[in-house]
């Protein structure tokens, strides 16, 4: 897809009509981590105390987690989020919705992570 517009402004850009859905597309960048540190957390404890996993192998493990996420991660990046048939208008929409505003308004501070909704 063609770069069309890229803006520093920290400002939101409106992306929907509906105010419902508008209010829906952003979230603050804390969110994510107060949502799932919570969960780390617990299974950390849990690994250690009702598991028995010793250091070593959990940081094979954690390791491996890092590993499998940031390689998830590229390749939902790569080849899911910059899918756009340049001729379906409507899969060029849907791009912009889930990844386009990003590269487009990459300083939109309240559309930095997905929401979790």
């Amino acid at each position: 897809m063609k770069k069309k517009y890229v803006s520093n402004s920290q400002e939101s850009v409106r992306m929907f009509k509906n105010s419902m859905l508008e209010a829906l597309s952003k979230v603050h960048y804390l969110v994510p981590v107060v949502i799932f540190m919570p969960v780390i957390l617990f299974c950390i404890y849990w690994s250690f105390f009702h598991l028995g996993i010793g250091i070593l192998p959990f940081l094979g493990y954690f390791a491996l987690g890092l590993f499998v996420w940031t390689f998830t991660e590229y390749i939902m990046h790569r080849f899911v989020f910059h899918y756009a048939p340049p001729d379906k208008p409507w899969a060029q929409r849907l791009h912009f919705i889930f990844h386009g505003v990003h590269h487009d308004y990459p300083s939109d501070a309240k559309r930095l992570v997905l929401p979790l909704q």
